[in-house]
Formats: structure tokens, sequence, C-alpha cells
């Protein structure tokens, strides 16, 4: 009985602390060479993205601003996309729909200052898969790029061609 309540006041003492993410854990289903777009301008999230990227070993490539020629590229972009709900050049709503009609079907991770109830919905009407809050947090940003690849895995198995049954 006395375990019982030594482990039940480390729980409680627990509660209300940041929880740590152990980032092997996170990355046994998602493969080590993955490839990010992010269309992010200049500034701190672009250097924590860099950072995270280069400690996990995925490749990310960026651009500063979303241009429908971008959509022409479609092997070039890959299954996951960052994009800057304040980039400049396209509304943030056009360009989520243009590059989730990509023939891919990538996951797009909106990185916003704000997100409420009402930017998920208008996200996920759009096509988007998750928002990311900026300033980006390490921590955040992989699980949301670990969530969106493990989704886009998932939609890829769905779409594949299943095998029939014979009976």
């Amino acid at each position: 009985m006395e375990r019982v309540n030594v482990k039940w006041r480390e729980i409680i003492a627990g509660l209300g602390k940041p929880a740590r993410v152990g980032i092997k854990r996170f990355l046994i289903p998602v493969r080590q060479g993955l490839r990010i777009f992010a269309i992010l301008p200049e500034g701190p999230d672009r250097t924590i993205l860099e950072a995270l990227c280069r400690d996990v070993g995925w490749t990310l490539s960026f651009a500063a601003r979303f241009d429908e020629s971008m959509a022409g590229t479609a092997s070039e972009i890959p299954a996951i996309i960052l994009y800057d709900r304040r980039t400049p050049g396209c509304d943030w709503r056009q360009g989520i729909r243009t590059l989730s009609k990509l023939p891919l079907h990538p996951c797009v991770i909106l990185v916003s200052p704000t997100s409420d109830r009402n930017l998920w919905d208008e996200l996920q009407f759009f096509g988007g898969s998750d928002i990311l809050r900026s300033p980006i947090e390490p921590e955040r940003a992989l699980r949301a790029v670990i969530r969106a690849s493990l989704l886009w895995q998932n939609e890829q198995e769905v779409r594949s061609p299943r095998q029939q049954r014979q009976f």
C-alpha cells in the first residue's frame, strides 16, 4: 500500500509540468530521409526548423513566398508542407487549396501566430491538416511533422489499389 501511495504522489506532483518529448520514441514509424518543404519568410522560425531537421536527419527546402507556378512542379514538392499564414504573394486559403489538390496530396501544416476553432474549420475546409503556432517551438514542430507524415502514409495506403480477396 505504501508503494501505491508513493506512486500516486509522484503522479500528482508531475501534473502541470510540461512533458518531455523523446525524439527517438516518435521517429520509429517515420523514415529518416523525410523531405519537408516550408513556405516561410526569413526569420527565427526558419532557423529553428533548419536546426530541427538537421538534428533529426530530414531534408528541408524553403521558399520565401508562394507562387502559383509551384503547383506545376509537383514532382519536386514533398509530402509535408509548412505554409506560413502571413506569407506574401497569395492568400493562405488559396495557397493551401492549390497545394492540397496536387497529385501527391501533400499534408499542409499552417504556421500561424493564432489558432482557434474557426481557423481549424477553415483549414480543414481548404485541405490543410494541422496548425503549428508561431513562434515555432522545436518539440511542437517535431510532433506536427511526424503526425503529418503518418497521416500522409496512411492516406497513401488507402489510395493504393487494394488486393481483392478471392473466395
